[in-house]
């Protein structure tokens, strides 16, 4: 992890770090994806997102330049992918808060019918 001078030394490892894509006001269309921690906001990095594309590349560079072994990441529904979701979930060592919107219908039946069939159980992440 980045240490961060400003909000004083490295970011407490128990904090959320969130992933997050915003378009730059005033720059044609340019925009970053930025990694923090929060409640504390401790910038961890940046990364540019090249033209014609969108933030999903720039956020798995960003990510790669991360140590987040053992730490809770939130994306957005943006980054909730097959692809993204066995990267990070399996070989990065954090856990993982991804969105599912009703836009996703085939994946949210998919969790649902998943949650349904574990209501009494334990329902460990990797299953």
């Amino acid at each position: 992890m980045i240490a961060c001078a400003h909000c004083g030394g490295a970011p407490p490892p128990d904090e959320l770090v969130v992933l997050d894509g915003k378009a730059l006001r005033h720059s044609q269309g340019a925009q970053i994806v930025t990694a923090v921690t929060v409640p504390s906001q401790h910038y961890l990095g940046s990364a540019l997102v090249e033209n014609k594309s969108n933030e999903i590349p720039a956020a798995r560079q960003l990510h790669d330049q991360l140590d987040l072994a053992g730490r809770l990441v939130a994306l957005d529904a943006l980054h909730t992918n097959a692809e993204t979701a066995r990267h990070r979930g399996q070989d990065c060592g954090a856990d993982y808060l991804l969105t599912v919107k009703d836009n996703q219908s085939t994946l949210q039946a998919t969790l649902n019918q998943l949650l349904h069939a574990r209501v009494g159980e334990a329902f460990p992440p990797s299953a």
